[in-house]
């Protein structure tokens, strides 16, 4: 597992439980999105495309372009919330809040 702390949360990227071959992406316990790789889960945090407003619309945050800077832990620290989803792409499920 990898994780981002920044000032609105700490994202972290976890194997999926429930889906062999998915990562997902959370930012403190909830989870925005389910992605084919820990990279492209990054990628979106880089681009701020995670489906979080609260981060993508975040204008002056530094982010990595890549998992590099990330923390690596082998212990998962908390599970997600998944909240309702809509399919968006191939490569990822965001999901709305409620």
């Amino acid at each position: 597992m990898w994780y981002y702390e920044t000032r609105v949360g700490t994202f972290s990227i976890r194997p999926d439980a429930n889906e062999l071959g998915s990562w997902l992406l959370c930012i403190d316990a909830v989870q925005p999105g389910s992605y084919s790789s820990p990279e492209l889960a990054a990628s979106d945090v880089h681009d701020r495309s995670t489906g979080w407003d609260k981060w993508d619309m975040l204008e002056d945050a530094a982010t990595p372009t890549d998992l590099g800077p990330w923390s690596v832990s082998v212990r998962q620290r908390t599970s997600c919330r998944v909240k309702r989803s809509i399919d968006t792409d191939s490569r990822l499920r965001h999901f709305t809040y409620s």
